[in-house]
């Protein structure tokens, strides 16, 4: 702890003794050197008296025993004895010596000793400083390195309670740390004193300030609770900007903090202002990075969507006009190709529609998965059927082994999982390439089922994008982009939702492949 006011009477009184103390040992060696060894003048005893007494307690202790060595000395050893009286000149000129070398050497050793003293203090504010800094920067949260400063300074500083309020102004401030068992509620403030800062450790000094009573609040300065007259403020500030309140409280016969204690209050309001002031500026960047991010998403989504919508629309807009048109006669199988058409865009509006709720339900939460145990091949088999049309001329191989273990999943997001892997690949891996689906049993009770195909891929730094929402990956050569970018950001949440991963990897076939793994539920009976 560092050095406090309190005890002040306690330590004049150890003082006075100690001086006493001193004062008599000398004086007892000195009648017994003059009388042992016939000494006329033994008077340099009484220095070593000086000398310690101002290794111990400093200065003004040992000016003090060096004028009571003189005066002593003067009463019981100097003729004529028990007086103040010299007889002799050469006395006279001993017992100034006596005295200028002691007041001499008190001052010097005592200007050592507070030299120690103060280098003693100064390393221990420094490192309770640098360890309540390195609280306030390497803690993930900061209302918990707060509390563990403000206790710090409670017991470094003798203070009985300590809190740090953060607000533009002390009416509009909230606690958020309290040494005091972690109390939210801003106690009452009356009249406390406010640390006045200019430059250097000199400057500092405590100003008492009396709040202005409130309406109906007929109470003087006179009629302040005992236990708020020792209330002490130090403005947290930053970047020339107030953003809150250290305050210190103690009991009344501790007195205002000592200069060591006010350095060190002073030193950790800065610290705690640039704190708080690093906590307001990430959170600004949060919110600054979240609403780029929002644009960029709204951005994205008006500009896929929008295209995603016009084509399907266009197609069905020209098959139902050349429909209803008398125009234009069409025969039988010209009807069925323009309704099929129809219906094709219709499905690709109604898969673009739940792709947009099922990424809505992700976002919101709202997505809860019925966990069974499912067996692997009876999903997976009747999904490939209901796309293998589709993926004319390709062909999907299947691997999927007979002592696969059933896996632990959502049936229905499963499915739709699988069905967005499988029309994804078709969709983007060529005419030529193969698709395939395979599954294997992992060591750490888990089932990967990879779903892969042979086209072009994509790019290794994509990679780790693919399952961003309305994340698109770069072609060239193939004409536009294709898709809105949200199929595989389903698949995420789908599985993500299931207690599964989805990973993203280059394909044995030389396309993309995508890995979900998936629960074991145990071996097939």
């Amino acid at each position: 702890m560092l050095r406090s006011a309190s005890g002040g009477r306690g330590k004049i009184a150890f003082a006075v003794c100690a001086v006493t103390v001193a004062l008599v040992a000398a004086t007892v060696l000195a009648a017994a050197l003059e009388a042992a060894l016939r000494l006329d003048n033994a008077s340099s005893v009484y220095l070593l008296g000086v000398v310690a007494i101002a290794i111990r307690l400093g200065t003004a202790p040992a000016v003090a025993t060096a004028i009571g060595a003189f005066l002593v000395y003067n009463f019981l050893f100097v003729d004529p004895r028990f007086t103040l009286g010299v007889a002799r000149a050469e006395e006279v000129l001993t017992l100034l010596l006596l005295l200028f070398v002691g007041v001499v050497s008190g001052r010097l050793a005592g200007l050592q000793r507070d030299r120690e003293r103060d280098a003693e203090q100064r390393e221990r504010e420094a490192r309770a400083i640098f360890d309540m800094t390195r609280l306030l920067v390497t803690s993930e949260r900061l209302t918990d390195a707060m509390q563990s400063v403000v206790g710090r300074l409670a017991t470094e500083a003798g203070m009985t309670r300590t809190w740090v309020g953060v607000g533009s102004t002390v009416a509009h401030e909230r606690v958020v740390a309290d040494s005091d068992g972690g109390s939210t509620a801003q106690p009452p403030i009356g009249t406390h004193a406010v640390l006045q800062r200019d430059r250097g450790d000199g400057a500092a000094s405590w100003t008492r300030i009396h709040p202005p009573a409130g309406p109906g609040d007929r109470r003087g300065a006179a009629d302040v609770p005992a236990q708020r007259a020792n209330l002490f403020r130090v403005a947290l500030s930053a970047a020339g900007e107030d953003v809150g309140s250290l305050w210190s409280q103690r009991q009344a016969s501790s007195g205002r903090p000592a200069i060591e204690e006010t350095r060190l209050l002073a030193a950790a309001a800065d610290q705690l202002g640039q704190a708080v002031r690093r906590e307001r500026l990430v959170a600004q960047a949060a919110e600054l990075e979240i609403a780029r991010r929002s644009d960029e998403l709204k951005s994205a989504l008006v500009d896929s969507v929008s295209h995603d919508l016009r084509t399907p629309l266009a197609t069905i807009r020209a098959s139902a006009g050349s429909l209803a048109d008398p125009a234009i006669e069409l025969s039988g199988d010209d009807r069925r190709r323009a309704a099929a058409a129809i219906d094709a865009e219709a499905e690709r509006l109604n898969r673009l529609v739940d792709d947009l709720l099922d990424m809505s339900r992700i976002q919101g939460g709202a997505l809860v998965a019925d966990i069974e145990e499912i067996p692997l091949d009876e999903l997976v088999r009747p999904a490939v059927e209901r796309v293998r049309a589709a993926a004319q001329p390709r062909r999907i191989e299947v691997d999927l082994p007979q002592e696969l273990p059933s896996v632990l999943a959502d049936a229905a997001l499963l499915d739709r999982v699988v069905s967005n892997l499988l029309e994804n690949a078709v969709k983007y891996a060529g005419p030529a390439a193969a698709i395939r689906v395979r599954a294997i049993a992992n060591t750490d009770e888990t089932v990967s089922l990879v779903v892969e195909d042979g086209g072009a891929g994509v790019p290794d730094e994509a990679l780790p994008r693919v399952f961003d929402r309305f994340y698109r990956v770069p072609r060239s050569g193939d004409g536009p982009r294709r898709g809105v970018g949200l199929g595989l950001a389903v698949v995420a949440g789908l599985v993500d939702a299931m207690g599964g991963t989805v990973a993203s990897a280059r394909s044995e076939l030389g396309g993309l492949a995508i890995i979900v793994a998936l629960p074991a539920a145990g071996p097939r009976s």
